[in-house]
Order: structure tokens, then sequence, then C-alpha cells
């Protein structure tokens, strides 16, 4: 990633012995994942206040959608934590895939959780993918016999 957007290596601020070893990484240097939080990293230990993208506890970010939703949200990184940055309302498309994502990851932990098969059912149904009761059924039950007795029994 050496002479790339993601090349980390001028934000790195280490003696040389530690630098080199640095740059001979292959994690950090052919990962964006490694770079990205090599960046977040760095923004908290040099304070440098970067706005990155950040999964946070939506908690007004977003006033048009449910407060306990998780989003990835640009926010402020430093030695004071992180700072999400309020985007304000989204527009309808964008809220209602939002809110379906929601639905469907809240109703799938929630089924685990409560062992309930009506919300698991429900959870596979309401995801815009299978978008389809019958067909939520089926891979169910596909997912139970492929995964026997690890599989939990859901009441």
């Amino acid at each position: 990633m050496k002479g790339t957007e993601y090349d980390l290596s001028s934000h790195i601020h280490m003696e040389a012995g530690q630098m080199a070893e640095a740059a001979s990484s292959t994690i950090a240097y052919n990962d964006v994942h490694a770079a990205y939080l090599m960046e977040l990293a760095i923004s908290i230990i040099n304070n440098r206040n970067d706005v990155c993208l950040v999964m946070v506890k939506n908690d007004g970010i977003v006033p048009n959608l449910d407060p306990g939703m998780m989003l990835e949200a640009a926010c402020r990184i430093g030695k004071e934590g992180i700072e999400p940055l309020h985007i304000g309302p989204v527009p309808a498309f964008e809220k209602g895939l939002l809110e379906n994502q929601y639905a469907c990851e809240k109703l799938l932990v929630d089924a685990v959780m409560e062992k309930s098969a009506q919300k698991l059912l429900q959870a596979f149904a309401v995801n815009r993918i299978i978008c389809d009761t019958d067909r939520a059924k089926g891979i169910i039950q596909e997912f139970k016999k492929a995964n026997g007795e690890l599989w939990p029994d859901f009441l």
C-alpha cells in the first residue's frame, strides 16, 4: 500500500528502527481494515480528532431513526473518546433500508436470546433477500438440518 492513499508511513511518528518494522508489516500495509484501525489508534494516541466511520448507538445522530439502532457514522476520534457527528434526518428511501435491516437484526438477536421460533421466522421473513414466509421456513429448516445438534431449540 506504500505510495497509495492508504499508505500510513506519513502518519506514524516512530523511531527509525520501529518504523522499519512497521513498514514491513504485511497486515498493516495490505489490509484496509488493519490500516483503518491504525488510523483510529493514531488519532487517539496523537489526539488528532480525525473524523472516521465508527459503529455507534444512534442516540439522536439520525433523529428519525430508533435511538437504539447501531449506525456506522462519522465520529471525531481523539483522547476524549468517540464523538458522533449529528447527521440529521435521512430521506425515506434510506430510512426504509436502515429500518428494515435493523428490524431483521433485532428480531434475530431477540429470537436467539428468547429462544423464540416466531421471532426467528419473522427475522428471516423480513430480510430483504428472503422476503417470503414460506421461503424463510425452508431456509430455517435447512439451517436446522445442516447444524444438527448444534442448532438451538426454539420454542
